[in-house]
């Protein structure tokens, strides 16, 4: 018996598909796009709306749908229609409403992704890309339609069991989303390319769900092409974008951010400043989509909101104990190792700061609040050291910013080499960094001060035959923790008071006691302090 989902699929008008079996023939011109628009209406209505929009920026106002369409182009112009009919079908209210907003928003942000990871690696044309993105999922818009109690249900299923919803069986339809999702795509008769991709990206993510040696094993295919083309193949880029739309719109956030780190650290080398930037773009990009279709995006987080949601799951969810350890399986085992492992890195690289490699402020001002905790249960001191470099905007000035790259990377080095085992050294903001400490007494942090004085004296950068002499300003402040709920911003800023009276007095380093009385201020004997220079 046929599937009568593949009779009709629900708010996807016959000259979408037609659009989208025209994308890729080279025998197709811009005459038959206008004669297929002409067949609807309300779309060529709208694709004439966008050709007026001000990301088009024509020289005049269009009012014709040849020009519209010649204007924009076949690859746009398909698209468009494809978003407009998506966003038509996530508009549909009562009570599977949200289902279908939550479909329109993942496939968006996909496809979205997909473009930009397509403009930045050049692996496949972003417009093919965009599409493939919006399409890879198509299978669950036929699931809510036909199915929705069923998916539904299936997708409560998936977060709770951290499972694909994409592979669950849905009894009612005799398929999957996935296999929906290829039987839509086959049936349409749309671009064997297209098909391929993201056939081959189901199969990638059948062996991402069996865990095995998912770093060697599975990607290994992937993993020649990256190395052969020096950026992301066609098929990770297409992962990494199915994992994005489900970080941003979809279930299971904590899985999908491991999976995003696993698939670009090869490109990344760790680095999450480099994927933060990517998530805003394609926050940015995506909110410049859903206006001109008229989308309400409050439903998406910002990047920083995701990011946290993402790692409570990832954590629940990896150390959340058997419900029976004594009957799990190979792959069960696997699975939780990976969980594991995927914890500690992803904590490690959202912790570090992406040039020096030391802790970043968020990781810093976390671990001030346990500290704090800790020594008011031991009774110990808590002292912060600020460390500032002298003249820096003058190297870069002078020298430029790779220079100054190179300082800051010495100077974290040195700082690292001159603490205490349970000191925390991060990076606090440009040429700033911080060193958190417990301490018995005031001796302590005049001798941490004066031992990281003497060994960042002879600190240097070679520099075109040269060496730049690197000069430290370096204030501290400690204290015993009150219980005081402003503690911790007091002595920041006694800290940051006292490098700055180091720094404008030339007296290196400088310590002071947090107190009540701001007169107590121990400056240590005073030391020259060199400029930045050439010698």
């Amino acid at each position: 018996m046929t599937n009568p989902t593949l009779a009709q699929l629900p708010s996807m008008p016959g000259a979408v598909i037609k659009l989208l079996q025209m994308f890729a023939d080279p025998e197709v011109g811009i005459s038959d796009v206008v004669d297929t628009l002409k067949t609807d209406p309300a779309l060529a209505a709208r694709i004439l709306k966008a050709a007026n929009s001000s990301s088009v920026a024509a020289s005049r106002e269009v009012s014709d749908i040849r020009r519209a369409a010649t204007l924009l182009g076949k690859k746009t112009v398909c698209t468009l229609a494809l978003s407009f009919s998506l966003s038509d079908s996530s508009l549909e209210s009562g009570r599977y409403g949200a289902l279908y907003r939550g479909f329109w928003n993942q496939s968006m942000v996909t496809g979205v992704a997909a473009f930009l990871l397509a403009k930045k690696y050049r692996s496949l044309p972003g417009d093919e890309a965009f599409l493939i993105g919006l399409l890879s999922r198509i299978g669950r818009l036929g699931a809510i339609s036909f199915a929705p109690e069923e998916f539904s249900e299936a997708t409560q299923n998936s977060i709770r069991d951290s499972l694909s919803l994409d592979a669950m069986f849905l009894s009612t339809l005799s398929s999957s989303c996935e296999e929906l999702t290829l039987q839509y795509t086959q049936a349409w008769r749309l671009p064997t390319t297209f098909i391929a991709h993201i056939e081959s990206m189901q199969k990638a993510a059948a062996r991402d769900r069996r865990r095995e040696s998912s770093a060697e094993t599975a990607d290994l295919c992937d993993a020649k092409d990256l190395n052969a083309a020096k950026g992301l193949s066609a098929s990770t880029l297409l992962r990494v974008a199915s994992a994005i739309g489900q970080f941003f719109a979809g279930e299971n956030t904590g899985i999908a951010l491991a999976t995003i780190h696993e698939l670009m650290n090869p490109v990344l080398n760790g680095c999450g400043e480099a994927l933060d930037e990517l998530f805003n773009e394609v926050r940015d990009e995506f909110a410049r989509y859903a206006e001109m279709l008229n989308f309400d995006t409050s439903q998406i987080g910002t990047p920083a909101e995701l990011h946290s949601r993402a790692m409570a799951h990832l954590t629940e969810i990896a150390l959340a104990p058997d419900s029976d350890s004594g009957t799990a399986d190979d792959q069960e085992v696997c699975e939780v190792v990976w969980l594991q492992r995927q914890v500690r890195d992803l904590t490690r690289q959202l912790s570090l700061d992406g040039l020096t490699c030391l802790y970043n402020r968020a990781y810093f001002d976390q671990q001030v609040e346990t500290m704090l905790a800790s020594a008011r249960l031991t009774r110990h001191f808590v002292a912060v050291l600020f460390v500032d470099v002298n003249e820096f905007k003058l190297v870069n000035d002078t020298y430029g910013h790779d220079v100054g790259d190179e300082v800051l990377k010495a100077v974290a080095r040195t700082l690292q080499e001159s603490v205490r085992r349970d000191d925390v050294v991060a990076r606090y903001g440009g040429d700033e960094f911080v060193i958190l400490c417990q301490m018995n007494d005031f001796n302590g942090l005049e001798a941490q001060a004066e031992r990281i004085t003497q060994q960042t004296n002879d600190l240097s950068v070679p520099c075109r035959g040269v060496s730049l002499r690197i000069s430290l300003a370096i204030g501290g402040a400690i204290g015993e923790p009150d219980g005081s709920p402003d503690f911790a911003a007091r002595l920041l800023r006694a800290s940051d008071e006292a490098m700055y009276r180091a720094k404008e007095s030339r007296c290196n380093p400088v310590t002071q006691k947090l107190s009540h009385d701001p007169a107590l201020h121990r400056p240590c004997e005073n030391q020259p302090c060199e400029m930045i220079g050439a010698h």
